[in-house]
């Protein structure tokens, strides 16, 4: 993953689930750059999506694309080793561990599968809690919510471009990840503020050309990073 590389994941949580295959090929033909699948057991979240077998039957069909898997469950590190069959990149959440402790062996595990990892931290969790984990530099990327995670299409959390703000200006090589109500306007927030892994799901999948709307967004990045 290269620093601060401006990337595209549409969320397949707002995809047509019925044509999960084909969803996928439109959005990467439109030059999307990941897949983001959000993993939830209705137990972390108040919602159920997808779990490794449609993930498997998925790899099978799209065996290039990058899926990067986020996972909204407890006890994430029962379930890393079998998601890394299928994922290039996972994210788990802090709040999903008892503990700091559990936190680094969960993020040691995905990194013994040699896959990237990153931390997911809810609206309300503040960056000092995650101070200590940011500090030993092993994650690839955090991934800051900026909906209250369960489910697509709420509105953008505007609060949480302090924590964009905060996190870039101290760990200026660590990729940020954002996710929940980014469409135009929201992205060139975060951009701004220092977020380069953009998570979208019903902007780009109800778009009636997504490969424009992709190219629009790269294009607002200009001369802020550079992909």
């Amino acid at each position: 993953m290269d620093s601060k590389k401006i990337i595209i994941a549409p969320s397949l949580l707002s995809c047509d689930l019925s044509n999960l295959e084909s969803e996928c090929r439109k959005v990467l033909d439109a030059d999307a750059d990941w897949l983001h699948l959000d993993v939830m057991d209705g137990n972390f979240v108040p919602n159920l999506t997808f779990g490794y077998p449609v993930l498997s039957s998925l790899r099978k069909k799209l065996p290039d694309a990058h899926f990067d898997v986020h996972l909204m469950i407890t006890n994430p590190l029962k379930w890393v080793q079998n998601v890394a069959k299928t994922a290039d990149s996972i994210s788990f959440h802090y709040e999903a561990c008892k503990d700091i402790d559990e936190v680094i062996k969960v993020i040691k595990k995905i990194k013994f599968c040699k896959k990237k990892v990153g931390l997911a931290i809810n609206p309300n969790t503040q960056i000092s809690s995650v101070e200590k984990i940011l500090e030993k530099e092993l994650l690839d990327y955090i991934l800051i919510m900026t909906v209250v995670p369960g489910f697509g299409g709420q509105p953008f959390n505007k609060r949480c471009l302090e924590k964009i703000k905060k996190v870039n200006l101290k760990y200026p090589n660590l990729n940020i990840q954002v996710d929940g109500g980014i469409n135009k306007e929201t992205f060139k927030m975060c951009l701004e503020k220092g977020a380069n892994i953009f998570v979208s799901g019903s902007t780009i999948f109800n778009h009636s050309e997504p490969k424009l709307l992709i190219k629009d967004l790269r294009d607002s990045a200009s001369g802020i990073f550079f992909s």
